[in-house]
Protein backbone atom coordinates (compact mmCIF):
# COMPACT_ATOMS: atom_id res chain seq x y z
CA UNK A 1 0.00 0.00 0.00
CA UNK A 2 3.00 2.62 1.07
CA UNK A 3 4.47 1.72 -2.59
CA UNK A 4 1.37 2.59 -4.36
CA UNK A 5 0.96 5.98 -2.70
CA UNK A 6 4.31 6.88 -3.63
CA UNK A 7 4.06 6.16 -6.86
CA UNK A 8 1.44 8.35 -7.01
CA UNK A 9 2.70 10.83 -5.39
CA UNK A 10 5.90 10.36 -7.74
CA UNK A 11 3.30 10.72 -10.54
CA UNK A 12 1.45 13.65 -9.12
CA UNK A 13 4.49 15.65 -8.92
CA UNK A 14 5.76 14.55 -12.40
CA UNK A 15 2.45 15.47 -13.97
CA UNK A 16 2.75 19.16 -11.97
CA UNK A 17 5.98 19.67 -13.16
CA UNK A 18 5.10 19.03 -16.94
CA UNK A 19 2.09 21.25 -16.76
CA UNK A 20 4.00 23.95 -15.49
CA UNK A 21 6.26 23.69 -18.56
CA UNK A 22 4.35 23.92 -21.24
CA UNK A 23 2.45 27.14 -19.68
CA UNK A 24 5.98 28.41 -19.75
CA UNK A 25 6.39 27.91 -22.78
CA UNK A 26 3.53 29.08 -24.36
CA UNK A 27 3.46 31.84 -21.87
CA UNK A 28 7.16 32.81 -23.41
CA UNK A 29 5.33 33.90 -26.34
CA UNK A 30 3.57 36.53 -24.90
CA UNK A 31 7.39 38.41 -23.65
CA UNK A 32 8.42 39.29 -26.90
CA UNK A 33 6.98 42.33 -28.53
CA UNK A 34 7.73 42.45 -32.31
CA UNK A 35 8.77 45.82 -33.95
CA UNK A 36 9.04 46.93 -37.81
CA UNK A 37 10.71 49.92 -39.18
CA UNK A 38 7.12 52.46 -39.25
CA UNK A 39 7.34 52.18 -43.21
CA UNK A 40 6.54 48.67 -43.02
CA UNK A 41 2.93 48.58 -44.12
CA UNK A 42 2.59 45.27 -42.22
CA UNK A 43 0.14 45.19 -38.70
CA UNK A 44 -0.16 41.10 -38.19
CA UNK A 45 1.80 38.12 -38.92
CA UNK A 46 1.26 34.81 -37.72
CA UNK A 47 3.82 32.94 -35.76
CA UNK A 48 4.94 31.11 -38.74
CA UNK A 49 5.99 34.26 -41.02
CA UNK A 50 7.74 35.52 -38.59
CA UNK A 51 10.00 32.81 -38.19
CA UNK A 52 10.34 32.39 -41.57
CA UNK A 53 11.51 36.14 -41.92
CA UNK A 54 13.87 35.52 -38.78
CA UNK A 55 15.60 32.29 -40.93
CA UNK A 56 15.56 34.02 -43.92
CA UNK A 57 13.02 31.31 -45.52
CA UNK A 58 11.28 34.78 -46.51
CA UNK A 59 14.12 37.63 -48.39
CA UNK A 60 11.59 40.17 -49.02
CA UNK A 61 8.22 41.93 -47.81
CA UNK A 62 5.35 42.13 -49.89
CA UNK A 63 6.54 45.52 -51.33
CA UNK A 64 9.46 44.40 -52.25
CA UNK A 65 11.68 45.82 -49.30
CA UNK A 66 14.52 43.63 -48.49
CA UNK A 67 13.96 41.84 -45.14
CA UNK A 68 16.74 42.36 -42.31
CA UNK A 69 15.94 40.64 -39.23
CA UNK A 70 18.09 41.37 -35.88
CA UNK A 71 18.58 38.87 -33.26
CA UNK A 72 19.70 39.48 -29.86
CA UNK A 73 23.39 37.46 -29.32
CA UNK A 74 23.30 34.51 -28.08
CA UNK A 75 24.43 35.28 -24.91
CA UNK A 76 21.10 37.51 -24.12
CA UNK A 77 19.00 35.53 -22.51
CA UNK A 78 16.21 36.53 -25.33
CA UNK A 79 17.66 34.80 -27.84
CA UNK A 80 16.96 31.29 -26.17
CA UNK A 81 13.44 32.01 -25.69
CA UNK A 82 13.22 33.52 -28.61
CA UNK A 83 14.88 30.65 -30.82
CA UNK A 84 13.08 27.72 -29.00
CA UNK A 85 9.43 29.57 -28.99
CA UNK A 86 9.13 30.88 -31.95
CA UNK A 87 11.71 28.82 -34.23
CA UNK A 88 10.74 25.87 -32.83
CA UNK A 89 14.40 25.23 -32.10
CA UNK A 90 17.41 24.93 -29.54
CA UNK A 91 20.18 27.04 -29.40
CA UNK A 92 22.40 24.08 -31.19
CA UNK A 93 19.87 23.68 -33.74
CA UNK A 94 19.89 26.89 -34.60
CA UNK A 95 23.57 27.07 -34.88
CA UNK A 96 23.79 24.23 -37.12
CA UNK A 97 21.14 25.46 -39.81
CA UNK A 98 23.02 28.74 -39.81
CA UNK A 99 26.50 27.26 -40.59
CA UNK A 100 24.62 24.64 -43.45
CA UNK A 101 23.07 28.24 -44.97
CA UNK A 102 26.56 30.52 -44.61
CA UNK A 103 28.70 27.74 -45.73
CA UNK A 104 26.27 26.58 -48.95
CA UNK A 105 26.44 30.55 -49.95
CA UNK A 106 22.50 30.61 -49.45
CA UNK A 107 22.24 33.17 -46.72
CA UNK A 108 23.90 35.35 -44.17
CA UNK A 109 23.01 35.14 -40.86
CA UNK A 110 20.71 38.33 -39.29
CA UNK A 111 22.47 41.05 -37.51
CA UNK A 112 22.98 41.00 -34.19
CA UNK A 113 22.22 43.63 -31.48
CA UNK A 114 23.62 43.57 -27.81
CA UNK A 115 20.50 45.25 -26.57
CA UNK A 116 17.11 45.82 -26.25
CA UNK A 117 18.07 49.94 -27.13
CA UNK A 118 20.28 48.02 -30.35
CA UNK A 119 17.34 46.48 -31.54
CA UNK A 120 14.90 49.18 -31.67
CA UNK A 121 17.63 51.70 -32.88
CA UNK A 122 18.90 49.22 -35.68
CA UNK A 123 14.49 48.77 -36.63
CA UNK A 124 14.28 52.39 -36.65
CA UNK A 125 16.77 53.64 -39.11
CA UNK A 126 16.16 50.43 -41.38
CA UNK A 127 12.82 50.26 -43.76
CA UNK A 128 12.95 46.33 -44.02
CA UNK A 129 14.23 45.35 -40.51
CA UNK A 130 12.58 43.30 -38.23
CA UNK A 131 13.36 42.54 -34.27
CA UNK A 132 12.09 41.59 -31.15
CA UNK A 133 12.29 42.97 -27.71
CA UNK A 134 10.81 42.70 -24.21
CA UNK A 135 7.17 43.60 -23.97
CA UNK A 136 7.68 45.96 -21.17
CA UNK A 137 10.60 47.48 -23.25
CA UNK A 138 8.81 51.04 -24.07
CA UNK A 139 10.09 51.63 -27.62
CA UNK A 140 9.18 55.19 -29.87
CA UNK A 141 10.25 55.44 -33.96
CA UNK A 142 8.79 52.15 -34.51
CA UNK A 143 5.72 49.99 -35.51
CA UNK A 144 4.59 46.70 -32.99
CA UNK A 145 3.37 44.08 -35.34
CA UNK A 146 0.42 41.79 -33.30
CA UNK A 147 1.36 38.29 -34.13
CA UNK A 148 -0.81 35.49 -34.01
CA UNK A 149 -0.58 31.43 -33.44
Amino acid sequence: MKRGFWILCALVVLGWGFSSFSEENTDLESNFKFIVNVQNSNTSLSKKQVSDLFLKRVTVWPDRTQVVPIMHTSRSPFFGKFVQSILGMNKTEYQRYWQRKVFSGKAKMPVEGNSLKEISDFVRSHPGAIGYVSKSYSVSGVKELSVTP
